[in-house]
């Protein structure tokens, strides 16, 4: 019996569900379609309630340790060179050791065509470190899914400088790869380039919307419909990473202020769990279904991430955001600009939170700007994201 063709369902970078999820999502109609589906993450503890049913062998993806990260804690990226100069590619020698154990995996799997999201390291094999390339698929949000087909990858942010020298990383990215190929990448995005890119994000929170030729195509998985509101006694749904003591201290103090909370943490400390919960918050130990969780909410409460802040846009529910870093600050400040949002940047004030929070539960305003918001996403004309990614599965490799 013939083996079943394999593609590997990749992430090395970013943080929570919202790179999985995608992924998880794509395993069925895969192994439907007759192709062996595999997954490789590279945080294995805080996502295995997400995996743990799919049917699907689980790897552990190569990645820089977090301790390692050459940028300053929570200093904003400029750009995807920012990026990859935080999680390794100052340095050859990290570079190298990257490469080395992505190709590893990609050659004991066998796989035969890659599916990234936020894995540029993946990419950069498999596209110029094996014996034969292998065909690349690009999926994620906009944030992660950079235009390769110019001599630099463009900044996200105009008036931010940029921390890194790209052209000093193309040069870290050719001495690291000369051990297996002597056909170089000509341009940093060049070596990163898939065989077909497709951010999988709303058209309207693109960063890189005007390089793209065509635009994107909207989420893998379908939006749900707008919700009528939910009662005035209805807890906020809060899901953001609990080892940042500042953050802490805001949801005490909206609990202290009557604001009922509810949510599910990632990296929680026990200390600070049980504090929030003597002050009334439910704390949830594993991810809740995400769109019923938003669905019941007041208000959502998040770092503002392109994933969790589409579902609050589709069903019409406010989103009070504490950004961590630029994908997080571009969504929170464009759902600002549509009033549908609030946002603190660091340093956290526990009091402009509250204020931001009453606003956006009881203003007739930021309500009626949640729904037009919401109808009009649901008006909009599919862009069929997963079957189209599908037909370019089957093109490129057949079963």
């Amino acid at each position: 019996m013939a083996r079943s063709r394999m593609i590997l369902l990749a992430n090395e970078l970013g943080h929570g569900l919202g790179h999985l999820a995608p992924l998880r999502s794509l395993v069925g109609p895969l192994q439907t379609a007759g192709y062996d589906a595999r997954i490789a993450i590279w945080d294995i503890h805080e996502t295995a309630a997400l995996v743990r049913d799919t049917n699907c062998p689980v790897l552990i993806a190569p990645h820089l340790p977090r301790a390692e990260n050459s940028l300053k804690p929570r200093s904003p990226a400029a750009s995807f060179g920012d990026i990859l100069f935080a999680n390794g590619y100052d340095s050859v020698t990290r570079i190298r050791s990257l490469v080395r154990a992505w190709r590893d995996l990609l050659m004991v799997t066998q796989t035969e065509l890659l599916i990234a999201d936020h894995a540029p390291t993946a990419c950069l094999v498999a596209r110029w470190c094996l014996p034969q390339p292998i065909p690349i698929l690009q999926v994620g949000v906009g944030f992660c899914v950079p235009p390769t087909h110019q001599a630099t990858f463009p900044r996200y942010l105009i008036s931010h400088p940029e921390q890194s020298d790209q052209s000093q990383i193309l040069a870290n990215i050719c001495e690291a790869i000369g051990e297996w190929t002597s056909h170089l990448p000509p341009t940093l995005p060049a070596a990163f380039a898939a065989d077909w890119a497709m951010p999988t994000v709303l058209p309207m929170l693109d960063p890189y919307a005007e390089f793209r030729a065509e635009p994107a195509l909207g989420p893998l998985m379908p939006l749900p419909k707008p919700m009528p509101p939910p009662p005035n006694d209805a807890r906020s749904f809060v899901y953001v990473n609990a080892d940042n003591p500042a953050m802490v201290g805001v949801l005490e103090s909206m609990l202290r202020a009557g604001i009922p909370l509810e949510g599910y943490f990632r990296n929680p400390e026990p200390q600070r769990l049980a504090r929030l919960r003597e002050l009334g918050m439910l704390v949830h130990d594993q991810p809740q279904p995400i769109h019923e969780a938003v669905a019941r909410s007041r208000v959502v409460i998040s770092h503002a991430s392109t994933g969790l802040s589409q579902i609050a846009m589709a069903i019409g529910r406010p989103t009070l955001g504490f950004p961590e870093h630029f994908e997080h600050l571009f969504t929170a400040s464009l759902l600002h600009r549509l009033g549908v949002a609030h946002y603190q940047f660091p340093p956290l004030q526990p009091s402009d939170a509250i204020a931001a929070w009453q606003a956006l539960a009881k203003s007739p305003q930021h309500q009626h700007a949640c729904r037009s918001l919401a109808e009009q996403i649901a008006q909009r004309t599919p862009g069929h994201s997963l079957p189209r990614l599908l037909s370019e599965v089957a093109q490129r490799l057949p079963v």
